[in-house]
C-alpha cells in the first residue's frame, strides 16, 4: 500500500494499548491507524528529511528572518453583520445622557456607611414583614417565652396545625384550579376587594389634607382561563358590603362563567361584612336550588393566610400605578389596569349592575338560629 493510499477495514485492526502485554511496536516513528469505521493516512516520518522537517515545524516569520512575533490579527475582519458602528453606540449614549434627571434629597451615595458596605461587604439590609399573619406571631412570642420544656412543645405543635390547615388551603386552592383547566364542567373563582384607590393623585402637599374620593376595585379571578376582571366603581355609586358582593358575582356567573359549568368551588378571605355572613351564603344556595347549579362550595383559608391570585393581581396593579404621578379620573384607574396585564379585563360598574339581595332573602329565609351566627373552616 502507498503512503498517500487510505486505509479502511476492521476498526479494532492494529489498535493497541500500552497495557497490551504481547504488543511491541517495532517503530514508533511509523504506524497505521484504523478508527472505526474511517480512513487514515498511512504516513512514515522516514518520507520526510530533517531539513524539511525542521522547516515545517518553523513559525513562517522565524523562516522570513523576522525575529519579532508578528501582531494577533485574529477577530480584525469586517464579517460581523450585527455589529453596532461606533458612531450608532455615541448616539445612543449621547441620548440616554439627554434624559432629565436629578439628585434624590434622600441619596445616600455619599454616605460613608453606605460606602463601607458597598466595598467591603456584599450584604444588604431587608425590609421588615408587612400583613403577618397575627395568630403565627402571637404563638412565636409565646414560643420564645415559655417557662417550661412540656409548654413550649404545646405551643409548637398547635404552632405546625395551624400552618398545615393554611397549606391544605393553598394546595386544595392548586389542584381545584387545574381541574377547572381539564374538565369543562368544573370552575375555580377567587374574589377581593383591592385597597381603597383614592382620588385625586397628585404630588401636591394640599391634597394630603383634604377629603379624598375613593374608588372601589373588585376582582374576580377565573381558574380556568387564569384571567383576572375587575368591577370598578366609585364611593358615590355604592359601597364595599354584602349587597355589593352578591351583586358583582350574579354579574360575573351571567356574563364570564361557563354555560356548561355544573360545579364551582369559591375560594375568599374572611371578611365577615362582604364574604362570610348570612346574606352571601343566601345567595349561592338559591343559585343552586334553583338549578343554575348542581354543587357551590365556598372555601375560606386559614386567617391571615389568604393571599389569592386577586393579590398577585393587585400587586401587579399597584407596580404599574407607581409610574404615575398624577391620577385625577376614575378612567384612569381604568387605563392603568388595562396596562398592568394583558389578561386584566375592566367593567365598569353602573347602577343596574347592583341588587339589594339583603331584603329580598329576608322573605324567603327565616333565621332559625337565635345566638350569634358563625361559620366554620374546614
Amino acid at each position: 500500500m502507498s503512503d498517500s493510499e487510505l486505509s479502511v477495514g476492521d476498526p479494532f485492526e492494529g489498535t493497541h494499548t500500552d497495557s497490551d502485554e504481547d504488543y511491541e511496536p517495532e517503530n514508533r516513528t511509523e504506524g497505521r491507524y484504523n478508527l472505526k469505521n474511517l480512513a487514515a493516512i498511512n504516513f512514515s516520518s522516514s518520507d520526510f528529511s530533517a531539513e524539511e522537517e525542521s522547516n515545517a515545524q518553523q513559525p513562517k516569520h522565524l523562516s522570513h528572518g523576522n525575529s519579532t512575533p508578528p501582531t494577533d490579527r485574529r477577530g480584525r475582519h469586517e464579517k460581523r453583520p450585527n455589529k453596532l458602528h461606533e458612531d450608532i453606540n455615541t448616539k445612543i449614549r449621547e441620548h440616554i445622557l439627554s434624559f432629565p434627571r436629578y439628585k434624590s434629597h434622600y441619596s445616600r451615595k455619599d454616605n460613608i456607611h453606605q460606602k463601607f458596605f458597598v466595598e467591603n461587604y456584599n450584604i444588604t439590609f431587608g425590609k421588615p414583614k408587612s400583613d403577618t399573619c397575627q395568630k403565627c406571631d402571637k404563638l412565636t412570642n409565646k414560643i420564645n417565652g415559655a417557662n417550661s420544656d412540656a409548654e413550649k412543645k404545646v405551643l409548637e405543635r398547635e404552632k405546625s396545625f395551624h400552618i398545615v390547615k393554611a397549606d391544605h388551603f393553598y394546595t386544595d386552592l392548586k389542584d381545584k384550579t387545574q381541574l377547572s383547566k381539564n374538565d369543562p364542567k368544573f370552575e375555580v373563582i377567587t374574589f377581593d376587594f383591592q385597597q381603597n384607590l383614592p382620588l385625586p393623585v397628585s404630588s401636591s402637599g394640599e391634597v394630603f389634607y383634604k377629603i379624598q374620593l375613593w374608588v372601589f376595585n373588585f376582582c374576580e379571578h377565573l381558574g380556568s382561563n387564569g384571567k383576572s376582571y375587575f368591577y370598578i366603581y366609585d364611593e358615590t355609586l355604592a359601597g364595599k358590603g354584602q349587597n355589593e358582593v352578591a351583586s358583582l358575582l350574579l354579574h360575573f356567573f351571567n356574563n364570564f362563567i361557563r354555560p356548561e359549568v355544573t360545579a364551582i368551588y369559591i375560594f375568599s378571605d374572611n371578611c365577615a361584612s362582604q364574604n362570610k355572613n348570612y346574606m352571601l351564603v343566601q345567595f349561592l344556595h338559591s343559585l343552586v336550588e334553583t338549578n343554575r347549579y348542581r354543587f357551590i362550595c365556598h372555601r375560606y383559608p386559614e386567617p391571615g393566610h389568604s393571599f389569592l391570585p386577586c393579590d398577585r393581581s393587585f400587586g401587579a396593579i399597584e407596580q404599574m400605578k407607581r409610574k404615575h404621578d398624577k391620577i385625577y379620573l376614575p378612567r384612569d384607574y381604568i387605563n392603568i389596569i388595562k396596562s398592568a396585564n394583558k389578561h386584566f379585563e375592566v367593567i365598569q360598574v353602573t347602577q343596574d349592575f347592583l341588587f339589594n339581595f339583603r331584603d329580598h332573602f329576608q322573605r324567603f329565609f327565616e333565621k332559625s338560629v337565635k345566638q350569634k351566627f358563625q361559620i366554620h373552616t374546614v
